[in-house]
């Protein structure tokens, strides 16, 4: 069930004017929540209250923030550290860090300068999603994409030494591409990785061994292009943002363990098939990209750029009736039509594999061609001065056989010694 909201007209209007989105996040006091605004470069930043009724839920946006800063650049991924602190990655600059300001009413205006900064180049190119988790009372474990690297990486900031990096490194890259959304569950025990160009999740065990060679544990298919990924607070339910379709894919785990392969139990519509096809650019967008929960009032919230927020009741999502929506999506038109877009998307990615393979075959070849082109004018060459040596060397001796040579034989050896006497 789609949960409506309600704000002022100004705060309406921040939400009509966010442009292409990425990423959304609660605050961990669940009092806010932040967006990326990836086209505009911009976070906003949400005051949220949610109440229960006899009719449903009660959602009113209550408050506005734009955030600015010289250091946006395309923002992606942003998670909180604290209620105060916010982690932003910049898929075409670094990863920020940003003291909040207390919120104004009704909407407001700031531009902040970073106060600290993830920038090591020999690590991340182009920063995406990020997943933040507190490993020490002021140690944090940051875990971010590197979506056109194919990694994910790891950072420990210190928040006591203003969000220090005290660690940066490698952590996940075998199997990736184009990882596009990262999750830890609260029990930090799986890490899900959304992996764009696979349409899958690629779920790690974090067991303490994981590096650029662990395999995943699991995967979670049955889904187009995967985006924003969430973990439920249990464990036992995953929800995936597929920006190839309209819906939120629903995986459920019985014990908490992801190993294996696992598909959707439901697909949950979050748009119309209008909607969805207004934004539908290209086979990898038009469906949601973030998506986060809030835990303790049972609500999910999705964002894309034709419907910047949407708010659902996160019980009926998990509910078994919530099935019809997938088994129905399995044999709707626009169903087929995403297989086919996609089955095409990897004829045309095979096809280009394979003309890649030939041309580096004809460069191998000419470049063979070239080096024994090379050697065969080398060999030549050689030849010919070796030929013009011999026909030097017979000339000199010829020369030196002449009755002339012999006859000024005298005449050399007297003007070498005028030399030699003139010199000395």
């Amino acid at each position: 069930m789609v949960i409506s909201y309600t704000g002022s007209g100004e705060v309406l209007d921040i939400v009509r004017r966010l442009g292409r989105t990425e990423d959304v996040k609660f605050s961990p006091s669940y009092r806010q929540f932040a967006v990326a605004g990836f086209s505009e470069n911009k976070v906003v930043l949400f005051d949220i209250s949610i109440t229960s009724t006899s009719s449903g839920k009660k959602l009113e946006l209550l408050r506005a923030n734009e955030i600015f800063s010289p250091s946006f650049n395309l923002p992606h991924g942003l998670d909180f550290i604290d209620d105060r602190s916010l982690i932003v990655a910049n898929r075409n600059g670094m990863a920020c860090i940003l003291r909040l300001p207390d919120l104004a009413d009704g909407v407001s205006y700031h531009e902040i300068v970073p106060s600290a900064t993830i920038a090591d180049q020999d690590l991340i190119h182009s920063p995406g999603s990020v997943s933040v988790t507190r490993s020490a009372e002021d140690l944090y474990e940051i875990l971010m994409c590197d979506n056109f690297g194919h990694t994910i990486t790891r950072h420990i900031l210190n928040a006591d030494r203003g969000f220090s990096v005290e660690e940066s490194g490698l952590l996940l890259h075998k199997h990736l591409d184009i990882p596009d959304g990262i999750c830890v569950s609260s029990d930090r025990k799986w890490v899900g990785v959304s992996n764009h160009n696979r349409h899958c999740v690629a779920m790690y065990f974090n067991d303490g061994s994981l590096d650029v060679s662990a395999d995943p544990r699991g995967l979670l298919r049955g889904v187009y292009y995967p985006h924003g990924v969430r973990f439920t607070a249990d464990g036992k339910f995953v929800l995936v943002a597929d920006a190839g379709a309209p819906f939120v894919r629903i995986y459920k785990s019985h014990d908490g363990s992801w190993r294996g392969i696992h598909y959707p139990v439901s697909s949950y519509r979050v748009m119309s098939d209008e909607t969805f096809l207004q934004g539908r650019r290209n086979p990898q967008e038009g469906g949601p990209k973030g998506i986060d929960i809030h835990e303790s009032a049972h609500v999910a919230v999705t964002t894309s750029e034709l419907q910047p927020l949407a708010f659902f009741d996160l019980p009926e999502m998990l509910s078994p009736t919530a099935g019809r929506g997938h088994c129905y999506e399995q044999q709707s038109e626009l169903a087929l039509t995403c297989e086919l877009d996609l089955a095409d998307q990897a004829a045309t990615h095979m096809r280009q594999a394979e003309a890649g393979a030939k041309q580096a075959e004809a460069r191998a070849k000419q470049a063979e061609t070239r080096a024994k082109q090379a050697e065969l004018r080398a060999g030549k060459a050689e030849t010919r001065v070796a030929v013009h040596t011999k026909k030097a060397e017979g000339q000199m001796a010829a020369m030196k056989r002449s009755r002339s040579w012999r006859i000024t034989a005298p005449l050399r050896w007297a003007s070498s010694c005028i030399i030699r006497s003139s010199r000395s």
